[in-house]
């Protein structure tokens, strides 16, 4: 949307929220008619030196405060998990979900790292064996029930299966982890390399064709020089960087979680007709 500016107001009668609205520009400067707020997205936000989106330390603090204050207000064991559950999902999607293969692998580790933070935060009590969510289940249930000495599956078996059905986004992200290039940005100077062994075997064939008969014109015409040849046809025209583009823009796809036979055995018998390859991460 394009909009009138006089001053600092719109002349439309609108104005920028300042807060949401920013700009960044990589190896140059940026214009003075822009907005000098940060771009973000999510708990991401873009560092322009680094070229890459890393997640914002500072502000996913909020919800791990309320997340804390839901979970002591919940009455049940499976009200508790269902909160502690939608509040995972969205840390991982405000880290960008699933990341595509740009991102690289070091923007997994960030995520990794920050998921292992907020499980501190959130159980700053518990011992390194009983930590996180599984460990203060295990204390709840205890204390409410007298059981003790779970297995540590039935926290995340399915609750049609019998379990609690407790999410663990970490597992997700480190089966996401060795899909996902660890040097991105290499593709791209690959992909110059390329470009010039493909201008070489292209100039070479139209040389050749041009020491032969041919029709009016061809023979001693010049090829197009590399600089011609790549700006500004290397990102619109070339075949190769649009499927480069297309890799890098593809979404991580995680590793298959290998189902032992006890596991197989215990989810097959009763588990109102579901599959391994349907259950969630």
């Amino acid at each position: 949307m394009c909009c009138c500016l006089e001053g600092d107001d719109l002349l439309v009668g609108l104005k920028f929220n300042d807060t949401k609205t920013g700009s960044a520009c990589v190896a140059g400067t940026i214009h003075p008619e822009l907005p000098a707020g940060d771009i973000r997205w999510g708990f991401l936000k873009f560092d322009s030196n680094k070229m890459r989106f890393f997640i914002d330390q500072d502000n996913d603090n909020t919800p791990i405060v309320e997340l804390r204050r839901q979970l002591a207000a919940t009455k049940s064991v499976f009200g508790w998990v269902n909160a502690y559950n939608k509040y995972m999902k969205f840390f991982v999607r405000n880290f960008g979900g699933r990341p595509a293969q740009c991102l690289g692998r070091e923007h997994v580790d960030e995520v990794i790292d920050t998921l292992a933070r907020i499980q501190t935060e959130l159980f700053p009590n518990s011992g390194s064996t009983q930590g996180g969510a599984v460990g203060h289940l295990r204390r709840v249930i205890a204390d409410r029930f007298g059981v003790a000495d779970l297995p540590q599956g039935y926290f995340y078996f399915p609750i049609g299966a019998g379990g609690l059905e407790v999410h663990d986004p970490m597992v997700e992200m480190f089966c996401l982890r060795a899909s996902l290039i660890s040097e991105p940005e290499s593709l791209y100077a690959e992909g110059i390399n390329m470009d010039l062994t493909y201008y070489n075997n292209v100039k070479e064939s139209w040389e050749n064709l041009s020491a032969m008969p041919y029709p009016p014109g061809l023979p001693g015409m010049e090829f197009m020089p590399f600089e011609e040849y790549t700006f500004p046809a290397r990102f619109t025209r070339l075949e190769s960087w649009r499927w480069r583009y297309i890799a890098q823009l593809s979404v991580a796809t995680p590793a298959d979680v290998v189902l032992t036979p006890s596991i197989g055995a215990a989810l097959g018998g009763g588990w109102m007709g579901g599959n391994w390859i349907q259950m969630n991460y």
